[in-house]
């Protein structure tokens, strides 16, 4: 029997033919990629907002402004009776309002009254934004042993942001002699209050002042 060459080829390339990967599949040794998962984007938290400090009080001039107002001798009139002062008189040669830079921003008001102890004293108050601060000068405290004859001067002696000084004389009689007692009072702008400086007043009183000039020059 004789075998034609051509049929054993043809055999031969079917065999590789069948033998073949199909098409459109991977090789064997190929690696398939795997997808990564995007990461979530991370939650920014916004700081809160800071507060701003509250503004100091304007370093402009302060000055003494006309009279007090009706007003504010009123107030300072019911703030005393509250403070059981009885026999309560301004004295309106001596009560004046504040401005600063020409603009009026409290009132301060000088005058006598028989204090809650009885003793015939003086005080000083100021009037700012309808509150008052009012502090009894002659007849308490450093002052006790003293009665009050009457205001006699009032003035501004310093301003530096938010501290304003003011000096006052009051006129005060003891059993024993009559005296002008220089006394500093502190203002401080931002909250309106009154008070007495007496590190202040016990320097004027030393260098024996009894204007505002006067204590002006011993106090600064």
């Amino acid at each position: 029997m004789t075998f034609d060459p051509k049929l054993l080829l043809l055999g031969a390339a079917s065999l590789v033919l069948a033998c073949s990967p199909e098409a459109g599949t991977a090789s064997g040794n190929s690696t398939a990629a795997v997808a990564t998962p995007a990461a979530e984007p991370s939650e920014t938290v916004a700081p809160e907002p800071m507060t701003p400090p509250a503004a100091p009080a304007s370093a402009g001039k302060v000055a003494l402004s006309g009279s007090a107002d009706a007003e504010a001798i009123a107030q300072i009139k019911t703030a005393a009776a509250g403070e059981q002062m009885t026999k309560v008189q301004i004295t309106s040669a001596q009560s004046f309002g504040l401005s600063v830079d020409g603009q009026r921003v409290a009132s301060i008001v000088t005058g006598e009254a028989s204090l809650s102890n009885g003793t015939p004293g003086c005080f000083a108050a100021i009037v700012q934004d309808g509150k008052v601060s009012l502090v009894p000068t002659i007849g308490q405290g450093e002052y006790e042993a003293e009665s009050c004859d009457k205001p006699t001067a009032v003035g501004v002696l310093s301003s530096s942001g938010d501290m304003v000084r003011i000096g006052a004389v009051f006129g005060a009689f003891s059993p024993n002699a009559t005296v002008s007692e220089p006394i500093v009072l502190n203002w401080s702008r931002s909250t309106g209050a009154l008070s007495i400086d007496a590190a202040g007043s016990s320097k004027a009183s030393q260098d024996g002042a009894q204007t505002i000039a006067a204590m002006r020059s011993a106090v600064q």
